[in-house]
């Protein structure tokens, strides 16, 4: 038996389900416009989520543009890149230059590590190398020519350690030992040994040295961390401008400029000099040599400093003695007033283009005056970079020309 089927009940179904396609694709067609506003309106974000925590800078923003136009280009979009191109223009006239001065620091920044890690790499296996040699040729090194005395080759590895320990001596001349390796392969391997550079990082960072694991090495450490130099001069240059006095007519006046210098010598148990004069450094770089030097002027200042990470805070003092005569029962008596001044100064430890931990900047100077009537002065000063320059260190080569104590 068959079941008749009714024609207007297929044609409303067909309806529905046409009409249901039809909001759906409305929806999605909805839902990708909305999309797409959101991408325009606000720039996306590093990991391409299309949200951005903080607004790019118009210079940060330019140069998104113009990689985009490079990539683009690099993949045969010409069109597409040269709109990406004038929208980074239109931003920033001279990005196209920026740009060109930022790969070009990459690439020389990605050239140093390159050469860095080799450069270690080479040193690891040069070590090896020459100690495999030793061990096969039983001497430190070899005679360059004939002779009838003795030669230092003769002398046992543990004597010339000892050499080494004088080479350092108590004023930590690091320098002078990489100028002792490079004689021979033997000196080489005596200036690499491992405890001798571990006394060296004790001494300068005392028994909070801490270990060789972000270093790798001992001298690693030394060369990579932030310290101070023990065998030269901190010297800052400062200028100003004043007015002189005034002519008799009263129509010249002149300006007088007006250099001076300071300068900062540190040793290795904690203590430093510190002066500040108009003389310049040849004339005074003799009165910081040592502890023993004589000063008729008293210009300079001891005091005592502290390495913490990359920051030096030092403290000194300096007692003044004003004397002032006074009448007592009809008697001139001469009294003496003493006041004493407590310099507090901090500073960080900076590299400079080619050297590292050469230059030292201010962060904080303090000076406290207690005056004879058991009152304090404090005065804070406001640093800047005409008035507080800052320090480049300068090697001085009488300092470590004699070694009076070995490394201990």
């Amino acid at each position: 038996m068959e079941v008749p089927v009714s024609v207007e009940s297929s044609e409303s179904d067909d309806e529905d389900v046409s009409s249901s396609k039809l909001e759906k694709q409305l929806e999605h067609f909805r839902e990708k416009w909305k999309e797409e506003l959101t991408t325009k309106q606000s720039p996306l974000s590093p990991d391409g989520s299309g949200e951005s925590e903080e607004p790019l800078s118009v210079e940060a923003q330019a140069m998104d543009y113009f990689q985009r136009g490079v990539n683009l280009e690099r993949i045969g979009s010409v069109y597409e890149a040269i709109l990406w191109y004038r929208k980074a223009i239109r931003l920033d006239p001279d990005i196209e230059i920026k740009m060109f001065k930022n790969d070009k620091a990459n690439e020389k920044q990605a050239e140093a590590d390159e050469l860095k890690q080799e450069s270690e790499e080479n040193e690891e296996n040069l070590i090896e190398k020459f100690r495999d040699l030793l061990l096969t040729e039983s001497k430190i090194c070899q005679k360059a020519y004939a002779q009838q005395g003795r030669h230092i080759s003769d002398l046992p590895y543990e004597v010339l350690l000892s050499i080494c320990h004088w080479i350092v001596s108590d004023q930590l001349d690091a320098r002078a030992l990489d100028r002792f390796s490079s004689v021979c392969r033997g000196f080489f391997l005596c200036a690499r040994d491992g405890e001798l550079w571990r006394k060296i990082c004790v001494k300068t960072w005392g028994v909070h040295a801490g270990d060789t694991e972000a270093y790798g090495s001992w001298r690693n450490m030394y060369f990579n961390r932030p310290h101070l130099f023990f065998d030269g001069v901190y010297i800052s240059k400062a200028t100003y401008m004043r007015q002189g006095e005034a002519g008799l007519d009263s129509f010249y006046r002149p300006w007088q400029f007006v250099e001076y210098y300071r300068y900062f010598r540190f040793f290795p148990d904690g203590s430093f000099f510190m002066m500040t004069s108009p003389m310049d450094p040849k004339s005074c770089v003799q009165l910081l040599k040592t502890k023993m030097a004589k000063n008729p002027d008293s210009s300079v200042v001891v005091g005592h400093y502290r390495l913490t990470g990359d920051r030096v805070s030092g403290l000194a003092t300096k007692v003044n003695v004003t004397k002032v005569k006074q009448m007592k029962r009809g008697k001139q008596i001469q009294q003496s007033l003493v006041s004493e001044q407590l310099f507090y100064m901090e500073f960080v430890v900076e590299k400079t283009t080619k050297k590292r931990n050469y230059k030292l900047a201010w962060t904080n100077y303090e000076i406290r005056t207690k005056n004879p009537n058991n009152t304090e002065e404090v005065y804070n000063f406001p640093l800047n970079a005409i008035d507080f320059p800052p320090f480049f260190f300068s090697r001085v080569r009488s300092y470590a020309a004699v070694s009076t104590a070995p490394l201990d």
